[in-house]
């Protein structure tokens, strides 16, 4: 059975441009803190898929030039023996550039996996 998923998003908008429209994801290993390289990651719009990305080395993946409105993360593939988010978070990109999950501005969100327990 697998752990619980969470997602975790580090708040401070002051440190980047108010112009800039992108939103950087980390898919973290929750156990190790590690980055994991190779994870699929997708961004939605109205039930569709509008932008995709991969994660390096660092388990870093990022989309820019995002346009304003609403977008759901969701995370595609996982790597093997792990599991993903079950949460899909709904990110809201400003006209500003600014980014909010929920009410809370954002600079990163921290997709966390889980080792498959049996």
């Amino acid at each position: 059975m697998p752990h619980q998923n969470s997602l975790d998003s580090s708040a401070d908008p002051s440190s980047r441009s108010s112009r800039e429209r992108r939103l950087n994801l980390r898919v973290l290993n929750a156990e190790t803190g590690d980055g994991i390289p190779a994870v699929q990651v997708e961004l939605h719009q109205d039930g569709r898929r509008v932008a995709a990305a991969r994660s390096d080395k660092e388990g870093r993946a990022a989309f820019a030039q995002l346009k304003p409105g609403a977008y759901q993360v969701i995370q595609a593939s996982y790597p093997k023996q792990m599991t993903g988010i079950s949460a899909k978070p709904v990110v809201q990109v400003g006209k500003d550039g600014s980014l909010h999950l929920g009410s809370e501005p954002v600079r990163e969100i921290r997709m966390l996996n889980f080792h498959l327990r049996h």
